[in-house]
């Protein structure tokens, strides 16, 4: 028969106190990459102006017709649904007031 503390191998004496390994880090490299701040330019910085001036809204087709804002996107606008077939001119009927 043959001892119960020899079938477990050899025994490895507890962990003392160490300080942990020092692993020492290598010394960090520049990068290839140029950039703005390492090249030293700098993009200009675009101002940007929100402030518009709008044409009045018009209270009748005729002012609307005489305004150079709105004639040309009135233009547009009635040419897209002309083009997309959105509605078709049909004659009036003789009975009714428009």
């Amino acid at each position: 028969m043959v001892p119960a503390h020899s079938l477990s191998g050899p025994t490895i004496p507890p962990a003392v106190n160490q300080p942990a390994p020092v692993h020492s880090l290598p010394p960090p490299t520049r990068h290839p990459m140029t950039t703005r701040s390492r090249d030293g330019t700098r993009k200009q910085k675009s101002v940007l102006s929100l402030h518009t001036t709008v044409s009045p809204i018009p209270n009748t087709h005729l002012q609307a017709l005489k305004d150079p804002n709105w004639n040309p996107a009135m233009t547009v606008e009635y040419d897209a649904l002309i083009k997309n077939e959105t509605f078709k001119l049909v004659p009036k009927p003789p009975d009714t007031n428009i």
